[in-house]
């Protein structure tokens, strides 16, 4: 039986000609785009026209093929992978770009048209879908792909049988079965357009589209700068021969423009403004209660809340997992000071720095319901850890790095050491994805950014998975969805990275704070900072919310999908508030997302 090269990871695009996947090579782990391009709607004589163009096309601007699969199930183009979406998905985020960067993204597609051109390509279907992404530092590169339709310019006095691509962003004369490189041009027109007003100059039905584009003259807001209006009124004129006469003379005007504008400069910004994080008003606070001392550490399990209070471990036991009511109380003496609390099923572990030696000790307490106390049953004492991961979801192992560069495995609850070690760098960080996966990732900041992810086995297994040209820092998963992780960009400004493993996609959110807590639940992440400001971001990135305490947050933890532990430190006041976010989040929640997640 033939077995695949490629293991399909999601579904990422489908269009009139067949579907796209995400898809990881078996045998290096490279992640790659397969393009299954029908038979009945893409027969052989055009797949085989989209694959001579992209073999005969090679620059940095443009997606390129990499080979060809055939399988049991169909063929296969395998191509480039661009993880940052497309450029239909930046606009219709809720961030507002800078101009410079809007224009950096113009000045990308007009270098990679100006390659085809010169191949005598016309790509005849320029539009934001087929515009992909791939970060770099701060920033966005932009590819373009889907040469489906595209033509030679020696056809340009062929019959085509009609037009074929997207009304909205096609020129008067392709309409008519027309096309020619100022084709293409107009339509970075349209998109720049877009870019810049925030809409197309042309909506409606394809009828009203054409229309508009063969007769209507495009309205250009008085706030676009005149270098730039320019450039669009030119590229939108509805006489090809009267656009730009080359995609090099469109792109040197843009060039020209950005330079004009001041936009020269590295350190300009990569979005223009932050929505801000409202007050905590309308926050629903269940109850409170005062602390006796700061709790620097918190963890649930169902009705079992664990604080940790400088040197000593804290249990309460409530009648039922709501947390209302009296709790009996316990607490146990802790050797060392306290680094990291994660619940367990039957009681907790702690991990403490030894205060005599440069060591760290991992211990299990179990709960006694019955003896109405909590005790240690367990003890691990290694070299000091550098990282240590969360427990893998079903609380059956952990894994840490020591010191020592060495990662390590320990069964749950007994802390047995599983025989096995892996050599790591000391700046390797680890997260767990389920209950037999983990990640290692390993960030570089020196000459040229990259962040490698490894894949991990319990059995201690390694498989290299994906890199990213950017640096990663602070990264947390989300027990609650296997795939997803969060982390911060190592950057001047303060930027959020989304990733969706499956498939691959890598979102950009810009954060007004840099957060001290990342908290992953079902409907997304909540971040908060230790001066009191929290948002709330749903399972795509977007902002649901958020509010600010005036009170310094020492401790989070939720103990249910809504229901959020808040331990704060304000003017010698401890307090730890029990808060209720489902009328802050639910109607966002159910609006914004498609996910069964939260049936």
């Amino acid at each position: 039986m033939y077995r695949s090269y490629y293991r399909i990871l999601g579904l990422i695009g489908q269009g009139q000609f067949g579907r796209v996947f995400c898809a990881v090579d078996r045998q290096t782990g490279e992640i790659v785009a397969l393009k299954d391009l029908e038979l009945k709607r893409f027969p052989t004589h055009k797949f085989l026209r989209e694959i001579s163009y992209l073999l005969t096309l090679k620059h940095p601007n443009i997606v390129g093929c990499t080979g060809l699969e055939y399988n049991r199930t169909g063929r296969y183009v395998v191509m480039d992978y661009c993880e940052g979406g497309t450029l239909r998905d930046l606009i219709n985020s809720q961030e507002q770009l800078s101009l410079k960067q809007k224009l950096n993204l113009v000045e990308d597609i007009l270098s990679g048209l100006a390659h085809a051109h010169s191949r005598q390509i016309i790509h005849c279907d320029i539009k934001p879908e087929n515009i992909l992404l791939k970060l770099k530092p701060s920033s966005w590169s932009a590819h373009i792909s889907d040469f489906g339709i595209a033509r030679l310019i020696e056809e340009i006095n062929s019959q085509s049988g009609g037009y074929t691509g997207s009304p909205a962003y096609m020129a008067p004369e392709r309409f008519y079965g027309k096309h020619s490189f100022a084709s293409d041009l107009y339509a970075v027109g349209i998109i720049l357009f877009e870019l810049l007003v925030g809409y197309r100059p042309f909506s409606g039905y394809p009828g009203e589209l054409m229309t508009a584009h063969l007769s209507k003259t495009v309205t250009i807001p008085n706030t676009i700068p005149p270098l730039l209006s320019s450039i669009i009124e030119k590229a939108l004129r509805k006489l090809p021969q009267r656009r730009f006469k080359s995609t090099e003379e469109m792109l040197k005007s843009v060039r020209l423009a950005s330079e004009t504008l001041g936009f020269n400069s590295s350190s300009v910004q990569l979005f223009t403004s932050l929505s801000s994080v409202p007050n905590a008003t309308s926050l629903n606070i269940i109850h409170q209660v005062s602390l006796p001392q700061r709790v620097s550490h918190l963890a649930v399990d169902k009705q079992c809340v664990y604080l940790g209070i400088e040197d000593k471990l804290c249990c309460q036991i409530y009648p039922d997992s709501s947390l209302v009511g009296k709790p009996q109380e316990w607490q146990v003496p802790l050797k060392g000071s306290l680094v990291k609390l994660f619940s367990h099923s039957q009681g907790c572990l702690t991990v403490t720095d030894s205060p005599v030696n440069e060591g760290s000790c991992i211990s299990y307490f179990r709960k006694s319901h019955d003896a109405g106390q909590i005790f240690q049953q367990q003890q691990v004492c290694v070299s000091r850890l550098n990282q240590i991961s969360a427990i893998a979801p079903g609380g059956h192992w952990l894994a840490f790095i020591s010191s020592s560069q060495v990662l390590q495995f320990l069964k749950l609850p007994n802390l047995e050491r599983v025989k096995t070690s892996i050599n790591c760098s000391i700046d390797s960080q680890l997260v767990t994805l389920d209950s037999r996966h983990g990640m290692i990732i390993n960030s570089a900041e020196e000459k040229k950014p990259k962040t490698q992810f490894t894949l991990l086995t319990r059995r201690g297994n390694l498989w290299r998975f994906f890199s990213l040209s950017i640096s990663l820092h602070s990264l947390v998963s989300n027990s609650h969805l296997p795939d997803q992780i969060f982390a911060l960009e190592v950057s001047e400004k303060i930027l959020g990275i989304l990733i969706n493993l499956k498939p691959l996609k890598v979102t950009r959110i810009p954060l007004e704070i840099k957060p001290d807590f990342i908290l992953g639940q079902p409907w997304g992440f909540l971040l908060a900072s230790r001066q009191g400001k929290v948002i709330l971001l749903g399972i795509r990135g977007e902002k649901l919310g958020g509010f600010q305490v005036e009170e310094e947050i020492t401790a989070m933890a939720f103990y249910d999908q809504f229901r959020l532990l808040m331990a704060t430190d304000y003017q010698s006041e401890k307090r730890l508030y029990f808060i209720n976010l489902e009328e802050k989040l639910a109607n966002k929640i159910y609006l914004n997302s498609n996910s069964n997640t939260l049936s």
